[in-house]
């Protein structure tokens, strides 16, 4: 079901009413060809004004939260949630608006960002390990994508240094990370955009549990272990 915000309970608990400007409006579905559009097209039509977007499917599911600016719309935002509840079960679509006034957190006009990239094995609890370790060191993590294949599990963020001595901290982040048995690669934003042609990452003793390097030169000197062990 859609969460409604009247007017009455917002004043109540102290909210910003249904004809402020900017809200964030979440939406969730079974993921289909022309989803985006069908949303889309009645705040189109009352000129409501997305000026933030985030939309992505995870295993089938259809999932876009927008930031809608009705300052210049000709309908408030309690109408258009009247229109998106009469049309939610057409669309198949679950949404909730919520005054961006609210939950606004922090904006800052100089950021330190990178993108961490984390390899390993797949298990429960890399993702909070990691945002264990960033909120330590306060480093803010300001969005996160997890493709998993198999055993293997990559994990990218998109990770905020502005708040800490920025050289410490990627130290600090990647010496953790490879303590929790986590492969680690930070880059400068603008960086890691880049076309890329080669990838090293450095494995042993982490995904791989053993020194390649020893395992290759075992294969022609098969008393390699026994000397190394002296």
């Amino acid at each position: 079901m859609a969460s409604f915000v009247l007017d009455a309970a917002a004043k109540k608990r102290g909210m910003c009413p249904l004809n402020d400007d900017l809200w964030v409006i979440s939406f969730l579905g079974k993921d289909r060809p022309g989803l985006i559009r069908d949303i889309l097209e009645e705040p189109a039509r009352q000129n409501v004004n997305i000026v933030d977007m985030d939309q992505r499917v995870m295993q089938g599911i259809f999932v876009m939260s927008v930031v809608a600016d009705f300052a210049n719309a000709c309908v408030t935002a309690s109408e258009l949630q009247a229109w998106l509840q009469r049309k939610a079960d057409d669309l198949g679509i679950q949404f909730n608006f919520l005054p961006l006034g609210q939950y606004r957190g922090r904006r800052r006009s100089k950021k330190s960002l990178h993108v961490v990239t984390i390899l390993a094995k797949d298990r429960s609890g890399i993702i909070r390990d990691v945002a264990n370790v960033a909120a330590g060191n306060e480093i803010n993590i300001e969005r996160a994508s997890v493709t998993a294949r198999g055993d293997l599990i990559s994990i990218e963020f998109l990770m905020d240094f502005s708040d800490c001595d920025e050289d410490d901290c990627k130290a600090r982040l990647k010496k953790e990370c490879e303590l929790l048995g986590l492969d680690v690669v930070i880059q400068e934003l603008g960086r890691s955009r880049k076309e890329k042609r080669l990838i090293v990452f450095d494995m042993d003793m982490t995904i791989v549990d053993f020194e390649i390097i020893n395992k290759l030169a075992s294969t022609s000197w098969p008393d390699l272990p026994e000397w190394m062990s002296r």
